[in-house]
């Protein structure tokens, strides 16, 4: 069968089944899965073996056989939720709320899925959280990746994530100066000798950040390196520090109180940090496409 990928399409059930090597006993599990698998193979990512027509096939039949699945009243259409989307995300998502503060005895529920990006006016981000740790689940099920549950779920987190459009909702902004918004953070100190030091600087001073391994490193301006950049709330993880990676021009840092034997925290102190966004017309950010990465760590699972 010729397939016009430039017309409407007719497909019939069986050449679908054909194309993905199921057959009508198969769930849409197992259906998604296949085609998981062999999108692996034939994707313009993926490592060889790539066929423009073959990867054409292989889409149209699966989003021949979902709406077939949807008609029939096997899938049901899932609800929309009124977020951004990022179509170019590795997979789609589940949205969950939680209304147990109405009452203990609801539970969380399943309102909506979909690519969607994470909105702080609409979900709370534990519920965000919950919804990429699902998808995480099903991918390492699928794939048999055991081992990189934590970093599929890291790179998964980004793609759900505008850090600017965030950024605008969660900080706190600051009076007069239009567009900058503040965050409050720390860095943990073990080193007695720089301790001293702070102390003896004795009030605010500019600090810098710079990215490394996924996390934002604070130094000075005579280039001493204080250590990691860490909040109590986690969502600025994902909001505050990929600004400062992308635009560090437009982030101000200051030095704050210092807090002695902080054993809580395992350091010998902390230092309270403001960070600060400026966050202009120049600042424009985008969730991250982290399909490549995903596919190397999956393709590395069906090993």
């Amino acid at each position: 069968m010729v397939l016009n990928f430039g017309m409407d399409l007719r497909m019939e059930r069986k050449e679908a089944y054909r194309i993905l090597g199921i057959s009508n006993h198969d769930s849409m599990t197992d259906i998604r899965r296949k085609y998981h698998k062999l999108m692996m193979i034939h994707h313009p990512d993926a490592q060889g073996g790539y066929d423009l027509i073959v990867s054409q096939q292989i889409n149209e039949a699966y989003r021949f056989l979902r709406e077939v699945l949807e008609k029939d009243g096997i899938i049901e259409d899932a609800a929309s939720w009124n977020a951004g989307l990022n179509p170019d995300a590795f997979c789609g998502r589940s949205i969950f709320v939680d209304y147990s503060f109405l009452d203990k005895r609801i539970p969380i529920r399943e309102v909506a899925s979909g690519k969607y990006l994470w909105d702080p006016y609409l979900e709370e981000f534990r519920m965000l959280a919950r919804s990429v740790a699902v998808a995480t689940g099903d991918l390492v099920q699928e794939y048999a990746c055991d081992g990189n549950d934590a970093i599929l779920f890291h790179l998964l987190m980004q793609e759900f994530v505008d850090p600017a459009a965030c950024a605008r909702k969660l900080g706190r902004a600051v009076p007069d100066a239009d567009g900058e918004y503040e965050f409050e953070g720390a860095v943990g100190l073990s080193d007695r000798t720089l301790m001293q030091q702070i102390e003896e600087r004795n009030g605010e001073w500019r600090l810098y950040g710079r990215e490394r391994a996924n996390r934002v490193v604070i130094y000075d301006g005579e280039g001493t390196i204080y250590g990691n950049l860490s909040f109590e709330d986690d969502s600025y993880y994902y909001v505050v520090n990929p600004i400062i990676a992308s635009h560090p021009d437009q982030v101000r840092i200051t030095a704050g109180t210092l807090h002695r034997d902080r054993r809580d925290l395992n350091y010998a102190g902390k230092l309270d940090l403001k960070v600060r966004l400026i966050l202009d017309e120049t600042v424009r950010t985008r969730p991250m496409q982290n399909g490549v990465k995903i596919r190397e760590i999956l393709r590395e699972g069906m090993k």
